[in-house]
């Protein structure tokens, strides 16, 4: 039961980090390196890469940290 309380709740901070990392590294790109100029295409694939790996790191951890603090 801990197991799958954690992965829903690794679910949930998953989004939220993958969200959080993508509209931060939008926003850093737009004012401090591209601005109006034409993006390129890598530059979306890298954010999006990025944040979804944080993502999945923060869901993987949670994932852990439930198996870890099962009784024993």
């Amino acid at each position: 039961m801990r197991i799958l309380v954690s992965g829903l709740v690794g679910a949930v901070a998953e989004i939220a980090v993958a969200f959080t990392v993508i509209i931060i590294g939008y926003a850093a790109l737009w004012i401090l390196v591209f601005g109006d100029d034409t993006w390129p295409a890598s530059a979306n694939l890298a954010l999006l890469v990025v944040g979804y790996g944080a993502g999945l790191a923060v869901f993987v951890g949670a994932i852990c940290l439930g198996v870890r603090s099962r009784p024993r």
